[in-house]
Parts: structure tokens; C-alpha cells; sequence
């Protein structure tokens, strides 16, 4: 892994726009089965601001102030599988607070780029292993009051840690179906519940309150 290391270091001081978008990552899904992982149940109402997709970056109110929260999160049922949105190789598999487990991602030695899927359970793979879009990572973790839930995340990290909207790393070629796929989901849950819960028109693309920010953390 001295590569991962030495790596780390060059990024931290390189933030040159043209290095960014050359090593950008190509996602080929969004880490869950979109529209089909979801299941809706009326007590999912009570979950987290009432959604069962969680854009990137909506506004909360946490402890500290106003925040925005840095991934796509996803409410669903226990034993979804989590799977692999891009192709490439795992750089670390490590424990959350939440003890559980994220898993991170590089489609490339050079890449400045990391894919992260958090909160995690039964991890089927390691740091080095290869692999490829689709492929099972684990499944989704619990969370209190009998919810499982997953979160996907794109950043960049060095001296500060940037967050981006991941569907804004989908093959182009993908972007329409799943634009398609999240409505559906959104949509879907509307309808379930009987009222409006999403402000679409607020996105700056499907599922992304905004293109990026700096996580504060």
C-alpha cells in the first residue's frame, strides 16, 4: 500500500482543477439496486426527515449549527446488498462509530478520487481487492429504531475534505435512466405517504441539493 500512501500526500497539496478532472471516477450505479432495493413501509415515516432517499446535501440542523449532510442516503430493508458502483480496487474496509463498516474505492492508482459506501454489514471483500461495477460489497447496516440503511459518498482528501453529488459521476450514457430510476423512487414515496416530500426543483442534479462542498469535520 505504499502507493495509497504516497499518494495521499501528493493530493493533499494538489488541487489543480485539470487533475481533478482527469482522475475523475466513472460510476456505473449509485451503490443500491435503484428503484427496485426499496420496499415502502408506513413506519419508514418516522425515519429521518420522513424520506427514504436522503439528498446529498440537505440542509440539517445538527449539533453544531447548520450542516449539510455529505452523502446519498438510502432507508431499506434488512439484507439489501450493497454493491460496488464503480470499477476498481478496495484501499481500506474500516469500522464506524456506528460499528459498522465503510468501504472506499479507487478506480485508479493516480485517481485523486475516493468511492465510498458507508455504514455496512457482513463486508465480503478486502483492502487490495479488485473489483467491479455490481459486484457485492456487504449489505446494509441497522440503525435505531429497526431501520438498515446505506450511504454512497464521492470525495477528494487533503488538507480539507471535499464532498460531491454522485450522480454527477455516472456514465453519461447512464444518467437518463437513473434520473428515471430516482424519480421513481421519490415519486413512488410521495405517493405512499400522500403528501409532498422532496424539493425537486431545488436540485442541482438528481438526488444533489448542490455540485460539491467542503465537509466540515
Amino acid at each position: 500500500m505504499k502507493w495509497l500512501i504516497i499518494l495521499v500526500i501528493f493530493i493533499s497539496g494538489c488541487t489543480s482543477g485539470d487533475y481533478l478532472e482527469e482522475s475523475k471516477p466513472v460510476l456505473y450505479n449509485l451503490g443500491v439496486d435503484i428503484p427496485d432495493a426499496f420496499v415502502f413501509d408506513g413506519h419508514m415515516k418516522d425515519y429521518f426527515l420522513g424520506k427514504v432517499f436522503i439528498e446529498f446535501g440537505t440542509e440539517i440542523n445538527g449539533s453544531s449549527g447548520l450542516k449539510r449532510l455529505p452523502e446519498i442516503t438510502y432507508v431499506l430493508p434488512e439484507g439489501t446488498p450493497v454493491i460496488s458502483p464503480v470499477n476498481g480496487v478496495i484501499t481500506m474496509v474500516g469500522e464506524l462509530y456506528s460499528e459498522d463498516y465503510y468501504i472506499s474505492i479507487r478506480t485508479s492508482e493516480d485517481s485523486a478520487y475516493l468511492v465510498s459506501l458507508e455504514h455496512v454489514i457482513n463486508v465480503k471483500v478486502s483492502s487490495g481487492d479488485v473489483v467491479s461495477a455490481g459486484d457485492v460489497l456487504g449489505e446494509v447496516a441497522p440503525y435505531s429504531g429497526g431501520y438498515w440503511f446505506t450511504e454512497i459518498a464521492v470525495w477528494v482528501g487533503g488538507r480539507t475534505i471535499t464532498k460531491y453529488c454522485p450522480f454527477d459521476f455516472l456514465d453519461e450514457s447512464l444518467k437518463l435512466e437513473y434520473a428515471d430510476r430516482i424519480n421513481t423512487v421519490v415519486y413512488g414515496w410521495e405517493e405512499f405517504v400522500g403528501y409532498e416530500v422532496y424539493d425537486t426543483a431545488d436540485w442541482t442534479s438528481p438526488g444533489c441539493f448542490v455540485e460539491s462542498f467542503i465537509e466540515i469535520v
